[in-house]
């Protein structure tokens, strides 16, 4: 038997029908277990817990820290990767969004490039922002905003359906739209990360999350496992 620290290292063995891959219960391992060993179905490879106390856990998040504040309740820290959900204290948080609830309505379209909604405030604020939109019943698009005129946001990249008026939409990745306390926003360019706090304060030490990979165990042409 060997003992290891890390998912990466794990991840490197080739296991044999009957080998168990253990956990220590109790603990957090952070990142992804890759998986490319196979065991029979008599024999299953098991992954699973050992020891007293609750069971082993595997995340795919990272903890976020070192916080400097920005003014107005929002802090920042760098992300080395996208994140697809933020947590606080194990909590998911909102992507800073606008409106904050619900649906802002198109007020008239023009065809799949763009449309019109005289509640939009005039300037460039919406430019750069990626606009999910509902262009069919069971269809929601996403287009990053190219231009803003006076009400009307048009997009490069034209929609598949067209839109038409009354359709709804919300705006999503500005900092600007970081306005409630756990709304988040992250700046792919200088991979940073923001984020509003409930109480003004910086976030404490290890209480934000990450999530950084979508499976916590990849099977590859993996088969016969007991997790």
């Amino acid at each position: 038997a060997s003992s290891f620290r890390t998912l990466a290292k794990a991840s490197t063995l080739f296991l044999s029908p009957g080998d168990r891959l253990l956990f220590k219960a109790g603990e957090t391992f952070r990142g992804e277990l890759l998986m490319f060993s196979s065991g029979t179905s008599a024999s299953p490879i098991t992954i699973t817990s050992y020891g007293v106390g609750a069971d082993a856990v595997i995340s795919g998040s990272e903890y976020i820290n070192n916080w400097v504040s920005v003014g107005n309740g929002i802090y920042r820290a760098a992300c080395p990767v996208y994140p697809q959900m933020i947590f606080i204290n194990g909590v998911a948080q909102q992507l800073g969004r606008f409106p904050n609830q619900g649906f802002l309505f198109t007020d008239g379209a023009n065809g799949n490039n763009g449309f019109a909604d005289s509640e939009l405030l005039n300037g460039s604020l919406y430019v750069g922002a990626a606009v999910h939109i509902r262009t069919s019943r069971f269809r929601y698009e996403e287009r990053i905003v190219s231009a803003q005129d006076a009400g009307y946001l048009g997009f490069n990249t034209p929609t598949a359906a067209a839109i038409v008026a009354g359709a709804g939409y919300y705006l999503t990745d500005k900092l600007e739209f970081v306005d409630v306390a756990g709304e988040y926003y992250f700046d792919a360019q200088s991979q940073q990360l923001y984020l509003k706090t409930a109480n003004g304060q910086a976030p404490a030490v290890n209480s934000v999350e990450a999530s950084r990979y979508d499976n916590g165990v990849k099977v590859e042409s993996s088969a016969n496992l007991l997790i």
